[in-house]
C-alpha cells in the first residue's frame, strides 16, 4: 500500500492477521482505520502527513504493536514527540527505527506526572515542614494542546506543510546540513548577524 497517494485507511478490519502494515508515502493525515487490526506488530507511516499527536488513539489500544515509523511527517516537530509516542503506546520497542531506551521510558512517566506522588510522599517524610513543590523540568503541560479540528494547525505552525525540522541533537555538533562542519569564525559572525 505504499506509495500509492491514499489519503485515508479503510478496509482493512478484513484482515484480522495482518501483522506488518507499510502504508508509506502517502497523503494520510489521519490514523482512524487502524484501531481494528489487533494484531498488528508493524506499522510504517514514513512519508505521510500525520500532524498531531492525537492520532496516536487510533493505535495506542493495538496490544501487539512495537514498532512504528513517523519518519518525515509533521507530527515530529511535535514538543515532546518520542515520549508522547511512549507514553500512548509503552509497549513500543522502537520508534523511527530507533530503539527505545529505558531511560525515555522513565522519561515519558515523568513528563505525564506518574512519579509525581510517589516524589511528594518521599519529600514530606523527609522534610515535613517543608512544603513540597513540582520541579519536573518537562511537563506534559508545557505541550499545547491540540484539537481535532482538520483546520486546525500542529504544534509548530510557522513549519510550513512539507518541511520538517531536525532534530536538535542532529545539529548541535557544529555542523551545517548543507555545508559540513562550522568554523569558529562562522559560529560568531553568525552570532553577531
Amino acid at each position: 500500500m505504499s506509495a500509492n497517494q491514499l489519503t485515508e485507511i479503510e478496509g482493512l478490519e478484513t484482515l484480522p492477521v495482518l501483522r506488518t502494515l507499510d502504508i508509506s508515502k502517502n497523503n494520510i493525515s489521519k490514523l482512524r482505520g487502524l484501531e481494528q487490526i489487533e494484531s498488528l506488530k508493524f506499522l510504517n507511516v514514513s512519508l505521510n502527513n500525520v500532524q498531531k499527536i492525537n492520532q496516536l488513539k487510533f493505535i495506542e489500544n493495538l496490544p501487539l504493536l512495537t514498532e512504528v515509523d513517523f519518519s518525515v511527517n509533521p507530527l515530529q516537530c511535535c514538543k515532546y514527540y518520542r515520549q508522547q509516542c511512549l507514553f500512548h503506546m509503552p509497549q513500543l520497542r522502537m520508534v523511527d527505527g530507533v530503539e527505545i531506551t529505558s531511560e525515555e521510558k522513565v522519561k515519558s512517566e515523568n513528563l505525564h506526572g506518574f512519579d509525581t506522588q510517589d516524589r511528594e510522599i518521599i519529600f514530606k517524610s523527609l522534610l515535613p515542614q517543608e512544603v513540597y513543590i513540582d520541579r519536573r523540568i518537562a511537563m506534559i503541560d508545557d505541550v499545547p494542546p491540540e484539537s481535532d479540528n482538520e483546520g486546525d494547525t500542529p504544534y509548530n505552525s510557522n513549519v510550513p506543510a512539507g518541511v520538517h525540522k531536525r532534530n536538535r541533537s542532529s545539529t548541535q555538533g557544529n555542523t551545517s546540513l548543507l555545508s559540513g562542519p562550522i568554523s569558529k569564525s562562522q559560529t560568531s559572525s553568525q552570532a553577531q548577524g
